[in-house]
């Protein structure tokens, strides 16, 4: 099984368990390529965790035929996010041998499946999914990125290669790596649901051009866009007592001590500590001091989101201690200034 889980789950959000009305005639991979079918095996499966959102993935429906039924014991939420994937749609040249318009293998703009989310007073809302938007192909060229969906995988930082051996040298250079491509890709696709307090009781999966698989649902509620971080911030973090900072990144770029549920680390060092106090007759050669129990971390993140810990504390981002205080993690101000910018053209 390939790894599934990118990092720690947000409590926000649960996955939806989906069974089949009926028989389930959409598992089977005839109407797929022959690409997509040869990449099954590496695709998700199980309890699954992308962009700190669970999944528990049973039998993916393939949506190539015949509409599929899916119910679900009731359940509320604000928020809806699908893990899929979209079969690939070769190029054809035109007569004269040219790809032209040049949309990308996997298409642009093209309907794939539509769902169907059934509320239980008997009214549902049709929602089109279409390709490099809402729904991507399991595999694509460089350059070919989607506009409303991301990877099942979130981005990862990297270290550099004499830090930490990377894969390869030039991998290691770029400090980051996307990681939404390799043989397969699911993508997320969140849909903010107009009717919250209603409860949804299942989907109904019908092709709408090329196929499809269906892997999971998951259900939640948060006061944004869950797939939408924000700017880079910066926390001091305090490790549990008698632990000393480690360093290494996981296969999934994970720390050891310090993970984000709805968003991802981009760095982390110990801290250094500099004499603010006498900063003017200070010695200008003097090394700072490090305390390998402070932890200055910057990270990209939901608002929602929470920093956990290896003693398995969890703490919202929206709960840090204000600078100076003496809380486990403490926020470090953002250096923003406001620039007002002023666009003159030439008259005449």
């Amino acid at each position: 099984m390939p790894e599934s889980v990118d990092g720690p789950v947000s409590s926000h959000f649960h996955p939806v368990r989906l069974t089949a009305e009926g028989a389930l005639t959409g598992t089977a991979e005839s109407g797929l390529s022959d690409g997509m079918k040869g990449a099954f095996t590496h695709a998700p499966g199980g309890e699954c965790v992308g962009w700190g959102i669970p999944f528990s993935i049973g039998s993916p429906v393939i949506v190539t035929g015949a509409p599929v039924t899916l119910a679900a014991v009731p359940f509320a939420a604000r928020w809806l996010v699908f893990m899929h994937a979209a079969d690939t749609e070769p190029l054809e040249p035109d007569p004269r041998g040219c790809l032209s318009p040049l949309t990308g293998e996997g298409g642009r703009g093209k309907p794939v499946v539509r769902y169907a989310v059934r509320y239980a007073d008997g009214s549902a809302v049709e929602l089109e999914l279409t390709r490099r938007r809402e729904i991507g192909s399991f595999t694509r060229r460089w350059g070919e990125n989607c506009f409303e969906c991301v990877s099942h995988r979130k981005p990862r930082p990297n270290r550099a290669h004499h830090e930490q051996a990377a894969r390869s040298w030039g991998v290691s250079q770029t400090r980051a790596d996307s990681a939404d491509d390799g043989p397969w890709t699911c993508w997320l696709w969140a849909w903010e649901n107009p009717r919250p307090d209603t409860e949804i009781t299942g989907l109904t999966l019908v092709p709408a051009g090329g196929g499809a698989v269906f892997f999971g649902l998951s259900a939640g509620n948060v006061s944004s866009q869950p797939l939408r971080w924000e700017t880079r911030r910066k926390a001091i973090v305090r490790l549990p007592a008698g632990e000393r900072f480690d360093p290494r990144l996981d296969d999934r770029g994970i720390l050891p001590q310090i993970a984000i549920d709805m968003g991802q680390v981009i760095s982390a060092v110990p801290r250094r500590r500099y004499p603010d106090a006498g900063w003017t007759g200070s010695d200008a050669n003097a090394l700072p001091d490090i305390d390998g129990t402070e932890i200055l971390v910057e990270y990209t993140a939901h608002p929602d989101a929470a920093i956990h810990l290896s003693d398995g504390t969890a703490v919202p981002l929206s709960a840090l201690a204000a600078a100076g205080s003496p809380g486990t993690i403490v926020e470090v101000p953002r250096a923003e200034k406001r620039v007002v910018l002023k666009t003159v053209t030439e008259s005449g």
